[in-house]
C-alpha cells in the first residue's frame, strides 16, 4: 500500500488514508473502484486547487503518486513492470496537474465575468487596447517572490494563452473547450 508519512503535504496524506480505506473493498467491480476514487479521494486532492496549486515539484509528485496508486488499485494491477501512464490512459484520467490548470483557468473565467465575489477590476489589469484580442487579455502581475509568481500570476499567463474566441464563450461551452485545449 502507498503510504505518506511526510507532514508537508496534508492533502496527499489524507487522500492516501481515504484510498487505503477504500482498498478494503477491493472485491467490487472496476467501475465501483473508479467511482470510489473519483468521489472520495480525488476531491481531497483537488479541493481549492485553483487557489493553492503548488509549484513545488515534490508536492506535485506526492499528489500525483496518490492518483497513480489509485489507478493501480482501480485496475488491480500492482505489477511494477506495468506503466502507470498506460493505466491512466486506459482509465482516461487526466493528470491532476492538468486538472488543476483547468480549474485555475475556470476560476479566472468566473472572476472575469463576475460569477464569484472577487472584484476583477482589482486583480485583473487589461493589456493595452492596440493589442489583438486585448478585451480578453490581462497584464502579467509583477511579483517580488518566485512563490507568488507561480500562483495567481501564472493563472493570468495561462489565461493569455487561451484562444480569444474561447475566452468569450458562455460558461458551459468554455468548460467543454478547456477539455480540448492543450493547457500544458
Amino acid at each position: 500500500m502507498f503510504s505518506d508519512h511526510d507532514e508537508t503535504n496534508p492533502s496527499a496524506k489524507k487522500a492516501t488514508q481515504t484510498l487505503n480505506f477504500v482498498r478494503r473493498y477491493s472485491c467490487c467491480p472496476m467501475s465501483i473502484r473508479e467511482q470510489c476514487y473519483k468521489t472520495l479521494v480525488r476531491p481531497q486532492l483537488e479541493y481549492a486547487s485553483a487557489v493553492w496549486d503548488n509549484p513545488v515539484k515534490r508536492n506535485i509528485t506526492k499528489i500525483e503518486a496518490v492518483q497513480h496508486s489509485a489507478a493501480r488499485f482501480t485496475c488491480r494491477d500492482y505489477k511494477r513492470t506495468w506503466s502507470v501512464t498506460a493505466l491512466l490512459q486506459k482509465l482516461q484520467w487526466d493528470s491532476l496537474q492538468l486538472r488543476r490548470a483547468s480549474s485555475r483557468a475556470l476560476m479566472l473565467y468566473r472572476v472575469r465575468y463576475g460569477l464569484v465575489p472577487i472584484p476583477a477590476s482589482v486583480h485583473l489589469q487589461p493589456v493595452a487596447a492596440h493589442i489583438r484580442g486585448s478585451k480578453t487579455r490581462y497584464r502579467q502581475l509583477q511579483c517580488r517572490t518566485n512563490t507568488y509568481s507561480q500562483t495567481f500570476p501564472s493563472t493570468i499567463c495561462l489565461w493569455n494563452t487561451l484562444p480569444v474566441d474561447v475566452c468569450q464563450l458562455p460558461l458551459d461551452s468554455f468548460k467543454a473547450q478547456l477539455n480540448t485545449i492543450q493547457l500544458m
